[in-house]
């Protein structure tokens, strides 16, 4: 099942972020974070970290690989 939502919430950056397109559940993109009902993509972690501080999206959010779990905070690769 195919649900696409590409509803662009910023065009500020390169093709990222969007409420995202999903397969069966899983993001497009190489990484993705949950965040409430939605899902936000991008193929580069730095630009999605960089969208989560900028848009007060909490960074402790579980970060996903290519649809699956991390394990991993996205608060653990922001650097100071």
């Amino acid at each position: 099942m195919l649900l696409m939502k590409h509803l662009e919430i910023t065009n500020n950056m390169s093709n990222i972020f969007y409420i995202d397109t999903v397969v069966n559940g899983k993001s497009v993109h190489k990484y993705s974070i949950k965040v409430y009902d939605k899902i936000l993509g991008s193929d580069s972690l730095d630009e999605l970290i960089e969208y989560v501080l900028d848009n007060g999206i909490d960074p402790t959010t579980l970060l996903y690989t290519d649809g699956e779990s991390t394990g991993e905070t996205l608060y653990e690769f922001i650097t100071p």
